[in-house]
C-alpha cells in the first residue's frame, strides 16, 4: 500500500467541498511533493535519534552560545586602505544595532580545546581577582598578542594587567611602558581636545563629510565653496571614528596646533627614569599627511598602554595628566608614584565634551555592538561607560592592532571607578574584539565594589 501522501489529503477535501477544483497537479509537482515528503521523515528520524542520544548528558537549554560563531563574523568584515601603505582604520568598527542574541558566556565552553584554560599565575597584581580575571581571558580567547591594563580611576593606582607575547602569557609586564605601538585612532582624543581647547569646534559643530568615513583620501579633504553636501558633528565623528572628519579638522587647525596639544597631553616628551618610553605625535604643518596624522590613519604616531591610560584619566577626573604608579610592579614598568605633569590641564568645556564623546562612542559609537554582547544588562544601567576605539595594521609586532581605552564608574558612587584599556593584536585568526574584552572585565570589577553604602 503507497504512503500516505498530501494528494490523499487534497482529494478528500476535494469531496468534500465540491467547489475545488478536480484538475489534477502535473507530474512535476507530485515529484516535488514526494521529496518533500522524503526531506520531511529524514529530518523527523535524526530529530529523534538525537533527542534519544543526549538524553544522558545534561541539558544545556538556557546556556549563551559559544564565540565561534561571533569571531566567524567579524573576521568576514573587509578591511579598507586609504594611501599606497596599505594602512587603514578596519570597517570593524561597526555602528550598527547589535543582533538580537544572548550575551558572550564569561565561562569556557567544555567542548572547545580553544577554551581549555592554561595554568598561569599572574605576578605583581594589586587585585589579585582581575588579574586571574584577566590572564583568564587572554588563556580563553587566545589573541596572538595582547595586553590589557586596569587602573583605579580615583587613586591611579595600577589594578591589574595581563600580557600575551606570541601566543604565550608573560610574567612580567614588559610592554606597559613600551611606546612602539601604533596609536591608530586612539589619537582622535587628541585631535578633537585641540579642537574643543581651540575653540573653533564645538562637540555640535557640523563638520563635512564626503565618502566613507572608514577612509581616508585627498579628495575627501577638498570641500568645495558653498558646500551643501552631507555633514557629521564633531560627537559622531569621535564616537564613529570618522577619518575624514577628523583629518579635515586637522587640517584646519594646523600641524603647529596639533603638537601643542599633544605636548600638553604627553606626547613627544620624556618620562622620569624613562618610564614609560615617549609617545609620538609629530604632525607636519601641511599637506596629506597632517590630516593622517591628525585621524590615526598611519603608523608614525605610537603610543604605550600606560600612557593612554594616563590620557583617558585625565580627561575624566578633569585633572593635570599622571602616570599610573603601582608599589607591585617592578619600577622598570611602572612609576612607584603618580607625579603630574605641567601644563596640561584644560578648560572645564573641553573636560565636559571629551566624556560626552567618550559616552557616545559606547551607546552609539563603534564599541556599542560588541560592549552590548558581553556586558550585563544591570550594568548598563549603573555605569557610566565610555571609551575610544582604533584598528590599524603594525610591524612591531606585525599584525592588526585592535585598542580599546575607556572607563567605567558607578552612577551611584562616583568615587568608584576603573580605567580599563585592552590592546590586541591579531593575526591571521581573529578573536574576541577588545570593547568585547572590555566588558567583560568590566562585569568582574563591578561584583568588587560591593553594594552603595546606605543613606
Amino acid at each position: 500500500m503507497a504512503p500516505f501522501t498530501l494528494f490523499d489529503f487534497q482529494r478528500r477535501i476535494r469531496r468534500t467541498y465540491k467547489f475545488l477544483p478536480r484538475r489534477r497537479l502535473p507530474r512535476a509537482w507530485r515529484f516535488v511533493n514526494r521529496i518533500l515528503l522524503v526531506v520531511l521523515l529524514v529530518w523527523i528520524t535524526t530529530s529523534l535519534v538525537r533527542c534519544f542520544s543526549d538524553s544522558g548528558t545534561p541539558s544545556t537549554t538556557g546556556q549563551p552560545s559559544t564565540i565561534k560563531s561571533l569571531e566567524a563574523t567579524h573576521g568576514e568584515e573587509p578591511s579598507t586602505s586609504g594611501n599606497d601603505d596599505n594602512i587603514g582604520e578596519e570597517s570593524e568598527e561597526d555602528t550598527g544595532e547589535a543582533a538580537d542574541s544572548a550575551p558572550i558566556s564569561d565561562v569556557s565552553d567544555p567542548n572547545a580545546e580553544s577554551a581549555a584554560p592554561e595554568k598561569f599565575e599572574p605576578n605583581y597584581q594589586r587585585d589579585t581577582i582581575l588579574g586571574q580575571k584577566i590572564n583568564q581571558v587572554l588563556a580563553q580567547y587566545r589573541p596572538y598578542a595582547a595586553f590589557v591594563l586596569m587602573v583605579d580611576l580615583g587613586s591611579n593606582e595600577i589594578l591589574a594587567w595581563g600580557q600575551r607575547t606570541d601566543s604565550t602569557q608573560q610574567s612580567e609586564p614588559t610592554w606597559l611602558s613600551k611606546s612602539s605601538f601604533p596609536a591608530a585612532s586612539l589619537i582622535k582624543m587628541v585631535t578633537s581636545t585641540a579642537a574643543l581647547e581651540s575653540g573653533r569646534y564645538g562637540s555640535d559643530t557640523p563638520i563635512p563629510l564626503i565618502g566613507r568615513s572608514v577612509t581616508l583620501y585627498s579628495r575627501q579633504l577638498r570641500v568645495p565653496e558653498n558646500y551643501k553636501g552631507p555633514t557629521i558633528t564633531l560627537l559622531d565623528a569621535f564616537a564613529k571614528s570618522c577619518n575624514p572628519a577628523m583629518g579635515f579638522i586637522g587640517k584646519h587647525l594646523g600641524g603647529r596646533t596639533l603638537r601643542k596639544y599633544g605636548m600638553r597631553m604627553g606626547f613627544e616628551r620624556p618620562w622620569p627614569n624613562g618610564t614609560p618610553q615617549p609617545s609620538r605625535f609629530s604632525p607636519p604643518d601641511t599637506g596629506f599627511a597632517l590630516a593622517e596624522a591628525a585621524s590615526g590613519f598611519t603608523r608614525v604616531n605610537t603610543v604605550s598602554p600606560l600612557h593612554m591610560a594616563a590620557i583617558v584619566r585625565a580627561l575624566i577626573k578633569k585633572e593635570p595628566l599622571q602616570m599610573p604608579w603601582s608599589h607591585t610592579i617592578p619600577p622598570q614598568f611602572a612609576p612607584r608614584e603618580s607625579l603630574p605633569l605641567g601644563n596640561s590641564e584644560f578648560s572645564p568645556d573641553t573636560y565636559f565634551s571629551m566624556r560626552e564623546l567618550f559616552l557616545r562612542t559606547v551607546s552609539h559609537g563603534t564599541a556599542r555592538k560588541w560592549m552590548r554582547r558581553t556586558l550585563y544588562s544591570q550594568n548598563h544601567d549603573a555605569l557610566w561607560i565610555g571609551g575610544k576605539t582604533g584598528s590599524l595594521d603594525g610591524v612591531d609586532p606585525t599584525g592588526r592592532y585592535d585598542w580599546f581605552a575607556g572607563f567605567a564608574q558607578s552612577k551611584k558612587q562616583s568615587n568608584k571607578g576603573v580605567v580599563i584599556l585592552v590592546m590586541q593584536v591579531h593575526n591571521k585568526i581573529r578573536t574576541l574584539p577588545s570593547p568585547a574584552v572590555a566588558g567583560l572585565l568590566i562585569n568582574t570589577w563591578t561584583k568588587r565594589l560591593g553594594p552603595p553604602p546606605k543613606k
